[in-house]
């Protein structure tokens, strides 16, 4: 059996039985939706891999002591495992601009199995004139 929270348990959970096996619909590349975004940026996200659904995430303004930070909130699945998570910063979109700000997240909270997670950048909002957020999303062991 798969280990709770791991990849492979959520696509027992995710897809019929006959297509667990077929990496073309079940594989972390796969995207039997077509929605756009892969089974593993679908089970990172908690979202559905059959359904076009869209994952929650959102521009968050969130205070650490008195000062307000630009951060990203989203939603994973509790308990999830072979995931990583980074923040990313830039001030020009350029390609070679972007920086890890945060590797974990400013503040959850659980509902059910769902946590809803913030994650900060380090600046506040008085601090740069111009600050782009992004949420980069890798296989970890």
């Amino acid at each position: 059996n798969p280990l709770p929270g791991s990849y492979a348990a959520w696509v027992e959970t995710s897809f019929p039985p006959g297509s667990h096996l077929d990496l073309a619909v079940s594989g972390m590349a796969g995207d039997p939706d077509g929605d756009g975004r892969s089974n593993f940026n679908e089970f990172a996200l908690n979202t559905t891999p059959v359904v076009a659904d869209v994952p929650v995430m959102n521009f968050a303004w969130s205070m650490d002591a008195s000062l307000r930070r630009p951060a990203l909130a989203f939603e994973r699945p509790v308990g999830i495992t072979g995931v990583r998570y980074e923040l990313q910063s830039s001030t020009s979109l350029a390609a070679g601009d972007w920086e890890t700000v945060a590797t974990t997240p400013a503040e959850i909270t659980t509902v059910g199995d769902v946590e809803h997670c913030v994650f900060r950048d380090e600046v506040n909002d008085d601090s740069a004139p111009t600050r782009f957020l992004r949420l980069r999303i890798y296989g970890a062991p």
